[in-house]
């Protein structure tokens, strides 16, 4: 007599291979296959070769409207089609081949891999092709990533530029506060790579909250001067740099001078060139109990500036504020690089000013 599992007949080998049932299963199987693929991908960022990635107009259109508008729309069909070969050649020049192989991964299977770095470049992506599921999964990555790399100085500008850029506004505020509890990245040179609306962000954020309000000022007009001497201007041109950095100072508040701690910091601000006329009264008039309290030390400043300035305006006693043309500007530099508290040659302030460098602090 024959056995019960005799009786029962072996299962046939299903035709297609599936390993995963539904539709994620049929899907899967064509992932990247050039079989029944109408779509042909040439990607040329960071690499060699071109490398081709093969896809299905069917699928990407489903996931995205930005891809139906691409293959379906003839007013913005922009792509070329081979007619021998029935497919759209597609070149992509600003996604890496790894991260836009991982984008049709995710459009075909819903499944991708990411890390701290591979979620910046897959958040473009994403925004790229209006994937809003995607571009979740990347700003719940990055979050995550900057508690992790919060000791990063590149990565936390990285984030700070990506954010403002995707007006991600969470993300930007968990960034920039990670920059006030260290102040001074703003001394990494990742900073100066920033663009010149995040630039003026940045500064305007940390200035709220400065611990060295000093420092912040001075990598702003550092910033400044580099980015014009990239356009091939004049870095020494006080104009210039106030037309420059008219937006990020016009939102400086002027209580924040007040927390100065040196007086050669504050004749500084008051006479740099760079300030409103609000910023600048703020800070004179603080100047007032300094002048004061260390005349003895500075009689050479006041006495020094012409038309009595510094008992006329100082003190104030003056309706106006000085202006460029003005003769209190002519002996700013003079201010700026002779005062020392020590008369000594060798003091390390005046040998670094008199090399040039009047807008530093120290």
């Amino acid at each position: 007599m024959a056995s019960f599992s005799q009786g029962i007949k072996s299962e046939k080998p299903k035709w297609n291979g599936f390993k995963e049932p539904g539709m994620k299963g049929r899907l899967r199987k064509l992932l990247f296959k050039e079989a029944l693929a109408d779509v042909e991908f040439i990607l040329t960022k960071d690499t060699t070769e071109p490398v081709k990635v093969f896809a299905h107009s069917l699928f990407l259109s489903m996931a995205s409207d930005v891809f139906m508008t691409m293959f379906y729309d003839e007013r913005f069909k922009k792509i070329t089609w081979d007619e021998s070969l029935q497919r759209h050649h597609i070149n992509i020049e600003d996604i890496d081949p790894n991260t836009f192989k991982q984008l049709i991964r995710f459009l075909y299977t819903d499944h991708i891999d990411m890390d701290a770095d591979s979620a910046l470049a897959m958040l473009y992506t994403a925004q790229k092709y209006n994937i809003a599921t995607l571009k979740k999964k990347c700003i719940l990555e990055l979050e995550t990533a900057l508690e992790h790399k919060k000791n990063n100085p590149s990565y936390v500008f990285d984030i700070v530029m990506v954010a403002s850029g995707y007006d991600l506004t969470k993300l930007l505020d968990a960034s920039l506060l990670v920059l006030v509890k260290h102040e001074e990245y703003i001394n990494h040179s990742s900073f100066m790579a920033l663009d010149k609306d995040v630039m003026s962000l940045v500064i305007q954020f940390l200035w709220k909250f400065a611990k060295d309000p000093a420092l912040v000022f001075k990598r702003m007009v550092e910033f400044a001067e580099k980015k014009l001497l990239e356009l091939g201007k004049p870095a020494a041109d006080e104009p210039a740099l106030r037309e420059y950095l008219k937006n990020a100072i016009s939102n400086l508040n002027p209580e924040v001078f007040k927390m100065l701690q040196f007086f050669d910091q504050k004749f500084f601000f008051a006479y740099a060139g760079l300030l409103t006329d609000e910023q600048q009264k703020n800070i004179l008039n603080n100047l007032t109990s300094d002048i004061q309290h260390h005349s003895h030390k500075n009689h050479r400043h006041l006495s020094n500036m012409d038309g009595g300035f510094a008992n006329s305006y100082v003190f104030g006693h003056s309706s106006g504020l000085p202006s460029h043309g003005s003769p209190v500007y002519g002996y700013r530099s003079f201010m700026i690089s002779d005062y020392s508290d020590s008369d000594s040659n060798d003091d390390p302030r005046l040998a670094t000013r008199r090399n040039g460098r009047n807008r530093g602090f120290y």
